[in-house]
């Protein structure tokens, strides 16, 4: 079945400055799963910032799906709009994007 993600956009960040670390819940076990969040520039799509479990994503709590987008200091990205989505991979293959949004980026 599938899901219809959350919208949730970010407010405007500025260019340079830290982008806060950000809890997230999803109530379910994400054991075995791959989170990822891609950041892509609106006009090419082109992923420019990626998250993932191991690499900057801190799982809290495996069995509630507890986790942190972890800080990013000096976060940079060209000025312009972005959009991002965070999906879920799951042992079994499944795969399902459950929230989505923007990212404004100003100088």
């Amino acid at each position: 079945m599938s899901v219809i993600p959350k919208i949730y956009n970010f407010n405007e960040h500025y260019n340079g400055s830290t982008f806060s670390a950000i809890k997230i819940k999803f109530n379910f076990s994400i054991l075995n799963a791959e989170v990822i969040v891609k950041i892509r520039n609106v006009a090419t799509l082109e992923v420019v910032f990626e998250w993932s479990i191991g690499k900057n994503i801190t799982v809290v709590d495996i069995a509630t799906g507890d986790i942190v987008l972890n800080q990013i200091n000096a976060f940079s990205l060209a000025e312009g709009k972005y959009i991002y989505d965070l999906k879920i991979v799951f042992i079994n293959g499944d795969s399902q994007t459950y929230i989505k949004g923007e990212v404004p980026i100003q100088f």
